[in-house]
C-alpha cells in the first residue's frame, strides 16, 4: 500500500514537475520573442523561411484584347512563365492569380501587373485598394490602357497611381533601327546589385511610349538610343530626349503602398544574352526596395555624386597646352593633359611654365603617338614607361595616368602599365558608369563626343557644339557617373575654338552642382570608396548604419543618401561621441548624411531614430 501511495506521489511529481518546465518554457519564448522583436533587426531570423511569394496577376481582360488583334496567349502566357522562372532563379515563389484573387492579397505581398495592356473596371479598383492595404506593385508598358472589352481608355489609371502622363505630343520612340539600351541611376533605391551603373542592351520590336513626370518624380532608369555620344536623342541626329522624357523605371509610394513603372514590354528583360544578368541585378534592386522601407547608396566619389573629367591629348601644335592651361587655372577647374613625350621634349620651356599650375595633371599620350598594341616588348616599354619617366623629369609632377594611341589597350601594355606605376588610363567608349572594382589599373570609362566628331559632325558652329556638351554633362551627372570630354591641342585648344572649351568652364563655376575632378583624384576617391563598407538593419525604432572603412588612410566628408519610403526619419546619433557630421532633408523627400571624417581601419555605427508614415 505505501509503495503504490510513494508510486502515484512519484508520478504526481513529475507532472508538478513537467508543467512547471513548461510553464518556464513560455515565460522564457515570450521574455526572448519581446527581446528580440525590441532590440533585432527585423529580418533577424534563427531559421531558414520559406520563399516568399510573388503575385503575377494573368489578366483575362488583356487576353481578350490580344485576340482582337489576333495575337496568340501563348506569347502573353510565354512571358508570364519566363517571369515566373526568373523569380525562381531570385530564390522567389512565384504564383499566377485571377483577377478576382487580388482582393485577397494582404499587406506587404508583391503584385506583378507583366504587359497587363487591359484590365477591367472592378479589377483596377481592386489593385488601387491592394496598394492602400499596404501592397507592393510591379507594373509595366501601357498598363491598364484598355477595359476589359478591349477598348481604349487611355492612361487614367496608370495616371492615378504613379502620376506619370503618357505625352500624346511626341511620337513613340523607335529604336528599331539602331537597338537601345537602359542606363541605371547609381544614387538610387533601385539599383543596388548594379554598383557601377553598368548600361544593358536593350531590344525592342514595339515602340516605347514616352510619359511626362511630375518634377517631385524622377525616373531611377533612363531610355537611351546611345552612340558615342551616349546621350539620349529622338528626333533627328542632334536632338537629344529630356531626362524627364526619357525616363523608363520610375518608383514611388501610393496610399501604404510601393510601386515600380517600367516603361517597355516584358520581352527586354530576356531578349539579350549579354544583359541577362544585368536585368536580374535591376529586379533584384525592386524587390529589395518592396521588402525595405529605407535603402541607403554611398555617393559615387566620397562626397561628390557625379565627375566631370576633362583632358587634353597634347599633341601637335603642342605650345596651345599654354591656353588649356591657362583656362584650367583662371577657373581653378582641375584638368588633365595627357603628353606626347617627344613632343614633349622638343617644348620643355612651355611645359615646365604650365606645370607651375597646380589645376593641371600630366598623363602620358605615349612616347610617340605611333601604334603600341601587337609591338615587340622593348618598344611598349620605352613607348609607356620611358615616356612617364620622361614626363615626371621635364615636369617635376608624378604621372598617373595614361591614354592609348587610336584608343588600342592590350594585355602586354597593360602589363608594362602595372609595372610603371600607373593607375588609370582613358581609352575606348565603356558600357559601365564607375570603373569595375578591384581592378588594379583602373579604366575611366570613356563617356562623351570628343573634339574630333564635334567639329567635323557639327560644321565648327560653336554654340551648337557648346549646347552638346553641356547636355552630355547633365545626363551624365543625373545617372552619377563620369562625363568626359576629350580635346586636342590642334582642335579645341587652337585658335577660336577656345572659347567653346572656356564657355564651358563658366557653366560648371555657374553650376556647382557638377563635380570637376581629374584623373587621378577620380582615381583617388573611387579607390577609396570601394573599401567602404557601409550596412544597415531596422529594428522597430531605429535604423542602424555600420561603415566600415577598410582603408589605410583616413576619408575626409564621407556621404551617403537615405531613400525611405512609409517612414518618416527623426534624430541620428554616433555610437562613439565626438564624431562630426551633417544630417539634412532633401526637396525629394530622402536624406543626406555627411560624415566629417572615418579614421584608418575603423568602424563607425549611426543610430536614427524614425516614425511610420
Amino acid at each position: 500500500m505505501i509503495e503504490k501511495t510513494q508510486k502515484i506521489e512519484s508520478r504526481f511529481y513529475g507532472v508538478k514537475l513537467a508543467l512547471l518546465i513548461l510553464l518556464l518554457s513560455i515565460l522564457f519564448s515570450y521574455a526572448t520573442y519581446n527581446i528580440l522583436e525590441r532590440y533585432m533587426p527585423k529580418d533577424f531570423a534563427f531559421l531558414p523561411q520559406q520563399k516568399e511569394k510573388v503575385y503575377i496577376l494573368k489578366s483575362k481582360s488583356t487576353q481578350k484584347l490580344l485576340l482582337k488583334y489576333g495575337i496568340s496567349d501563348e506569347i502573353y502566357s510565354s512571358r508570364i512563365e519566363k517571369f515566373k522562372n526568373l523569380l525562381r532563379e531570385l530564390s522567389y515563389e512565384p504564383k499566377v492569380i485571377d483577377s478576382k484573387d487580388i482582393q485577397k492579397l494582404s499587406k506587404g505581398d508583391k503584385l506583378f501587373l507583366i504587359d497587363t495592356l487591359a484590365l477591367s473596371k472592378k479589377s483596377k479598383n481592386e489593385v488601387k485598394e491592394f496598394l492602400k492595404r499596404g501592397g507592393n506593385l510591379l507594373l509595366n508598358y501601357n498598363a491598364g490602357f484598355s477595359d476589359e472589352n478591349a477598348k481604349f481608355v487611355g492612361d487614367k489609371f496608370l495616371r492615378e497611381i504613379t502620376k506619370l502622363k503618357f505625352n500624346k505630343d511626341y511620337n513613340y520612340i523607335d529604336l528599331k533601327k539602331e537597338g537601345g539600351y537602359l542606363s541605371v541611376k547609381l544614387l538610387s533605391p533601385l539599383t543596388k546589385f548594379n554598383p557601377i551603373g553598368k548600361r544593358m542592351d536593350l531590344i525592342l520590336y514595339d515602340n516605347l511610349p514616352i510619359f511626362d513626370s511630375p518634377a517631385h518624380l524622377k525616373p531611377d532608369v533612363l531610355i537611351t538610343n546611345y552612340t558615342q555620344s551616349q546621350t539620349p536623342f529622338i528626333e533627328d541626329k542632334y536632338t537629344m530626349l529630356s531626362i524627364k522624357k526619357a525616363g523608363a523605371m520610375w518608383h514611388g509610394v501610393y496610399e501604404k503602398g510601393k510601386w515600380v513603372y517600367f516603361s517597355f514590354p516584358s520581352y527586354v528583360f530576356f531578349e539579350s544574352s549579354q544583359s541577362q544578368q544585368d536585368y536580374k541585378n535591376l529586379m533584384k534592386g525592386i524587390l529589395n526596395y518592396f521588402k525595405k522601407d529605407a535603402i541607403i547608396r554611398k555617393y559615387p566619389f566620397i562626397d561628390k555624386k557625379n565627375a566631370i573629367f576633362i583632358s587634353e591629348d597634347t599633341e601637335y601644335k603642342f605650345k596651345n597646352i599654354e591656353r588649356f592651361s591657362s583656362l584650367s587655372q583662371k577657373y581653378q577647374i582641375p584638368v588633365t593633359a595627357f603628353l606626347v613625350g617627344y613632343l614633349a621634349e622638343q617644348n620643355k620651356k612651355t611645359l615646365k611654365k604650365a606645370a607651375k599650375n597646380p589645376f593641371l595633371e600630366f598623363g602620358s599620350h605615349s612616347y610617340s603617338h605611333k601604334k603600341i598594341a601587337g609591338e615587340c616588348e622593348s618598344y611598349i616599354k620605352k613607348e609607356i614607361i620611358g615616356s612617364k619617366n620622361l614626363i615626371e623629369k621635364i615636369t617635376g609632377k608624378k604621372v598617373y595616368g595614361f591614354r592609348p594611341p587610336r584608343e588600342e589597350i592590350d594585355d602586354i601594355m597593360r602589363k608594362y602599365l602595372t609595372e610603371g606605376g600607373y593607375k588609370y588610363m582613358m581609352e575606348q567608349e565603356k558600357s559601365y558608369l564607375l570603373p569595375i572594382p578591384g581592378q588594379k589599373l583602373m579604366t575611366i570609362p570613356r563617356h562623351g563626343v570628343d573634339d574630333y566628331t564635334y567639329l567635323m559632325n557639327l560644321d565648327w558652329d560653336k554654340n551648337q557644339i557648346l549646347s552638346h556638351i553641356i547636355k552630355e554633362a547633365s545626363v551624365l551627372k543625373y545617372l552619377n557617373g563620369i562625363y568626359t570630354l576629350s580635346v586636342h591641342t590642334h582642335l579645341i585648344s587652337y585658335g577660336s575654338n577656345i572659347d567653346i572649351l572656356e564657355n564651358f568652364f563658366k557653366f560648371l563655376k555657374k553650376h556647382k552642382d557638377f563635380s570637376p575632378l581629374n584623373g587621378y583624384q577620380i582615381y583617388k576617391r573611387l579607390s577609396l570608396n570601394q573599401n567602404i563598407e557601409i550596412q544597415d538593419s531596422i529594428t522597430n525604432k531605429n535604423i542602424i548604419v555600420t561603415i566600415k572603412n577598410a582603408n589605410d588612410e583616413e576619408v575626409k566628408n564621407f556621404t551617403f543618401k537615405i531613400f525611405p519610403s512609409k517612414i518618416k526619419l527623426g534624430a541620428i546619433a554616433s555610437e562613439i561621441s565626438g564624431v562630426k557630421l551633417s544630417y539634412e532633408k532633401t526637396k525629394d523627400g530622402n536624406y543626406i548624411v555627411k560624415i566629417d571624417s572615418l579614421k584608418p581601419k575603423s568602424s563607425l555605427t549611426l543610430f536614427i531614430s524614425y516614425k511610420r508614415i
